[in-house]
């Protein structure tokens, strides 16, 4: 399986989480992209990246949460995408 650089930003951002252990959403996803790898995009291209990531089964889309006042969508790492990233 072959991933872009892109697509390997976007999975150590799941794999590493939240500062508090927490799984990310997907404003916080697009804002540590910007933070730690200097990758500012728009929400729609990071969506279309992570439907290629979840059609791989390398991400999950978890249940809603309400965070910062609105129902945010959870992702994180399946199986397959936590054996791919590694210890």
């Amino acid at each position: 399986m072959r991933l872009t650089d892109n697509q390997l930003k976007i999975l150590k951002v799941l794999s590493d989480k939240n500062p508090d252990g927490t799984d990310v959403d997907l404003d916080q996803l697009l804002d540590r992209l910007a933070e730690e790898f200097d990758w500012v995009t728009t929400k729609a291209a990071l969506q279309w990246s992570l439907r290629q990531l979840i059609s791989m089964e390398l991400v999950e889309r978890m249940e809603k949460e309400v965070r910062r006042k609105r129902a945010r969508r959870i992702l994180k790492l399946s199986g397959l995408g936590l054996k791919g990233m590694g210890p």
